[in-house]
């Protein structure tokens, strides 16, 4: 999957494998797509995480409690007219990181260990973990 910096078409590449596979082998989370500012109207669902455009590393996202600190936050977007996505906030206490290179996999487990919500901020520890082999015939995609 190529352009992951651009949520909108990497949420639409996801969403395919989930249309394939179905939604419990591939579940995603629910993203709302803003193309504009003028377009953050409705957003029932808080806490939620706003991301601004193609920012990444934790930059460019905020944390909202409710639908005024959505529609105080839409004021500042205005300024600068540039997309957003709102997704459901879900603490947690680690996150998987697959990385390819070439025809070689190697995944991670990414526990935050600093202070606030953001796990890009103040720290992670990163713990290599084994990766079970799938022969090419077994395999579905």
């Amino acid at each position: 999957i190529y352009m992951d910096l651009e949520r909108p078409i990497m949420y639409a590449m996801l969403k395919e494998i989930e249309r394939r596979l179905g939604s419990e082998k591939f579940p995603l989370i629910p993203i709302s797509y803003f193309s504009s500012p003028d377009d953050m109207v409705v957003y029932s669902e808080f806490p939620c995480v706003l991301k601004v455009s193609h920012a990444h590393a934790g930059m460019g996202k905020v944390l909202l409690q409710n639908y005024e600190q959505f529609r105080d936050l839409k004021t500042v977007l205005a300024l600068e007219g540039q997309y957003s996505t709102a997704e459901p906030y879900i603490p947690t206490e680690y996150g998987i990181r697959v990385q390819k290179v070439g025809d070689i996999y190697r995944v991670y487990r990414k526990a935050h260990t600093g202070s606030g919500w953001k796990s890009q901020f103040g720290g992670a520890d990163l713990q290599d973990l084994s990766l079970i082999h799938i022969s090419e015939p077994t395999r579905q995609a």
